[in-house]
């Protein structure tokens, strides 16, 4: 369990730092740094990247520990954890459930707030570029490459924001 309980604990951080980045990003957004979006997004990447490493680590630890309990890795969750598990493993799989769900509701909102920043952005981008050469460069919205965060098996994919 102990093993487990620091698994949670990184995968968290890494969580964490993932979600950071994101913001990050948004800031420069807002703050329209276009030299330094190319920085964030690779960082973004790398988080994202070792986000991915640690739940394949949970995700091994999550089978073993299914198999020495005789339960399915399906359902096998933290909340189950929580509600079956001595204390004081069960408060630390709670609090680990309840920051695990807090961080994702905001990665989401910040993936959600970057794609429609960056969707914005084009689409002021072109418009401008219309205008200085008369000719037409607009980009839909809809042809904007937008990036994708992976949690888990779970595309966050922006939903980008059409005017």
């Amino acid at each position: 369990m102990e093993e487990f309980t620091r698994l949670l604990g990184d995968e968290r951080l890494l969580l964490e730092r993932l979600v950071f980045r994101m913001v990050e990003l948004r800031a420069l957004l807002v703050a329209g740094e276009c030299r330094f979006l190319p920085w964030a997004a690779h960082e973004v990447d790398v988080a994202a990247a070792r986000l991915r490493e640690a739940e394949l680590r949970r995700a091994l630890a999550v089978h073993r520990l299914a198999a020495e309990s005789g339960v399915d890795d399906g359902a096998l969750s933290l909340r189950m954890l929580a509600r079956t598990t001595p204390a004081p493993y069960a408060a630390i799989f709670a609090d680990q459930h309840r920051a695990f769900r807090s961080l994702t509701t905001e990665l989401r909102a910040c993936v959600a707030d970057c794609g429609a920043l960056a969707g914005d952005g084009a689409s002021l981008v072109s418009e401008v570029l219309e205008r200085v050469t008369g000719a037409d460069v607009a980009r839909r919205h809809d042809s904007v490459p937008v990036p994708r965060v992976y949690i888990g098996n779970t595309p966050f994919a922006p939903q980008v924001v059409k005017s």
